[in-house]
């Protein structure tokens, strides 16, 4: 993108065009410069298919792109002409290659200036120190510190400054996916108002894309927001239709609904998300499977389930890699819910209450680790609603493979799924480590300590909660934190997932537990009955978990606490089976028997002793909680939505009979 050289053409060529014996090879592009001007525009062509199948062994295929692609460079681009744009082929104005985002900048800005601010307090924190001995030694006057610390403020404002320009210039990246430059809006799907002319025909540098952005962060009237996205900005590129999205996300939802033009701006923007929509129908070949889950013998083939684990069978029905998709709800009962897709490859049967989907060109077009987790991330949001049905509630395969999702260039798709891949090994790995790891009940007997082994209600009030009915939505308002079962997760608890109004308080008779309060899980079939936490934070609780308030006169909460996590297996053998749902009750926590030594300063010491395990196991937990939100964040990205916690609500399995 040199002043005179002149970046005639980018023609991208499919992944492993260039494969070596061991079948791996790189992604090859081929650039068309020219010198004597400088670049203003460069065409870009995307081949997927060069006559020849990928792999080691290539055969010959029908579609072959390389014919029209030399013919579009010798008739038009050759002579300085634009080919007429579709899927494949498009120009893209150098301008936009060129500009960063400016969010990247600003935050740049941000995070360098604290850095550097921050050091060179310290800095200037010594120097004033030194300036003072000076003044007291009289080698110095108090004029000569503060012209002194003027100047270094000066210079320390100089070398944040140029920091700022250097990590700003190593941000720019090129891509060699030109595809990325452009967005995919499509106004000729819309019944656009008079006053929506947008203006696809401006070409915006970097310093107006920034001068724009910062417009945007002041307070406007509808008609001066409307103004700027559809005058000032250019929506066909990726990049501001991003910065309009951005903005018009984040405004309130009274004003967009006032007000038309908004509101079809808003719409437009959610259409084109950042990449092409595609179905699953129109990427992929799918077939429903043919085996019954219970009464199929085992076999030494794995056999995908609704459930999370294989089973077995003695024959298969793919050989593929593929999505494979239940078309039943995971709790039935009329309540539409899928907890969970697969992936699977090679040779494997399928369950007759799941469909498989396999991408169409999966070395070209469809990464199929992509298609799982783009559908994963989103699942019940996409197949749910097409869920019907009261006692047995199932959608139609013919239904489901209208399902429409983004669909990023090939290359960008293995990016992505690499960057999440890298995520979940941090989130497997925590996970191996925190399911297997526990303290022991012998941590807690030392040599020299006098103890007693009373029962929880000789030095402890014990309780419970329950849930307000989810059909009053002002329950859900308010700033009364609210603990539900899954958040009891031997962890100390800063924060819930979600409040309760006081009026919810009020008609529920709900206590409100003070912060050094143990709670214990009542219910789960799972890991969850007999998991424990320790309250950081005045909170209700469900029906399902029991609250330990602790005299501590008597006991010191944090040593119960680790207690009851080294005795989880213990008390989760003490359940009671009541109505066929194996649980505890508040009777079995009650007469739950502690080691407690007579001395609280021995249980102190002990604590002291196994804090520093906890500690471990808490930044494990905090570790995974990032990686999974930086998964989150990756495909909220590819869907062009904000990240939206879901509403954790106490599982089935979890709830009293």
């Amino acid at each position: 993108m040199g002043r005179f050289i002149f970046l005639r053409s980018l023609i991208s060529l499919p992944q492993g065009l260039f494969v070596s014996k061991s079948g791996q090879g790189p992604k090859t592009s081929v650039l068309i410069f020219e010198k004597g001007r400088k670049t203003d525009w460069t065409w870009f062509y995307k081949i997927t298919n060069d006559g020849y199948t990928m792999g080691t062994n290539r055969k010959e295929q029908k579609g072959n792109q390389l014919v029209e692609c030399l013919t579009l460079y010798h008739e038009y681009v050759k002579h300085g002409k634009q080919p007429p744009e579709t899927k494949n082929s498009f120009c893209i104005p150098a301008e936009w290659i060129k500009t960063l985002d400016p969010r990247v900048k600003e935050k740049i800005r941000t995070e360098t200036r604290a850095d550097m601010e921050a050091k060179g307090q310290m800095e200037r924190e010594k120097k004033e120190a030194d300036l003072d001995k000076k003044i007291k030694a009289k080698k110095a006057t108090e004029a000569d510190k503060q012209m002194e610390l003027k100047t270094f403020g000066q210079i320390l404002e100089n070398r944040i400054q140029n920091e700022i320009a250097k990590r700003i210039d190593k941000a720019y990246s090129y891509s060699f996916n030109l595809a990325n430059y452009k967005s995919s809006l499509n106004l000729d799907l819309f019944d656009l108002p008079d006053e929506l002319d947008f203006n696809f025909n401006k070409i915006n540098d970097s310093n107006e894309v920034e001068k724009i952005y910062k417009s945007l962060q002041k307070n406007h009237t509808h008609p001066e927001i409307t103004k700027i996205i559809v005058q000032t900005l250019n929506l066909g590129s990726a990049l501001e239709a991003d910065i309009a999205r951005e903005y018009i996300s984040n405004l309130d939802n009274d004003l967009i609904t006032k007000h038309n033009e908004l509101h079809v701006i808003k719409e437009i923007l959610k259409s084109g998300a950042k990449y092409p929509m595609v179905s699953i129908k129109e990427t992929c070949s799918h077939e429903k499977g043919k085996l019954p889950t219970q009464a199929t013998p085992e076999g030494n083939f794995p056999f995908v389930v609704t459930a999370k684990d294989r089973k077995s069978a003695p024959e298969y029905q793919f050989d593929d890699k593929a999505v494979c998709i239940p078309l039943i709800s995971s709790t039935g009962h009329g309540s539409a819910t899928l907890k969970r897709i697969h992936y699977q490859e090679g040779k494997f049967a399928l369950a007759n209450l799941l469909f498989a989907a396999i991408p169409n060109n999966p070395e070209t077009e469809l990464y199929p680790k992509f298609l799982y987790h783009i559908l994963d991330a989103r699942r019940e949001e996409l197949f749910c609603p097409l869920m019907k049905g009261t006692a047995n509630v199932a959608m139609k395969m013919d239904d489901a493979v209208n399902v429409r999702f983004p669909l990023p260039d090939f290359d960008l798709q293995m990016q992505i799924v690499a960057q999440i891949e890298k995520q979940k090994a941090i989130v497997e790995g925590a996970e191996k480590v925190l399911n297997n790891w526990q303290l022991l009940e012998s941590d807690f007997v030392g040599e020299g300590v006098n103890y007693s082994n009373p029962t929880i209600d000789a030095f402890a009030s014990v309780g419970t909660g329950s849930t307000p009915s989810r059909e009053v939505a002002e329950y859900f308002k308010g700033e009364n934190n609210w603990v539900l079962t899954n958040e009891v997760a031997m962890n100390e608890i800063s924060e819930t997932a979600e409040k309760l109004s006081d009026r919810a308080i009020q008609d529920y008779g709900l206590k409100i537990y003070p912060v050094n309060t143990i709670l214990i899980a009542m219910y789960g079939q799972g890991k969850t009955r007999g998991q424990s936490a320790l309250l950081k934070i005045p909170a209700s609780i469900t029906q399902n978990c029991g609250a330990i308030v602790i005299d501590e006169e008597k006991a010191v909460p944090k040593y119960v606490w680790f207690y009851l996590m080294s005795a989880y297996d213990k008390i989760r053998g003490q359940d009671y089976s009541g109505a066929g749902v194996p649980h505890l009750n508040l009777s079995i926590v009650k007469q739950i028997r502690v080691p407690l030594p007579d001395d609280l300063d021995a249980q102190f010491r002990i604590v002291s002793e196994l804090e520093y395990k906890f500690q471990l196991l808490e930044g494990l937990r905090k570790m995974k909680a990032e990686a999974e939100k930086r998964i989150g964040n990756i495909l909220a990205d590819v869907w062009g939505v904000d990240v939206a916690e879901p509403i954790r609500e106490e599982v089935t399995d979890e709830k009293e009979s």
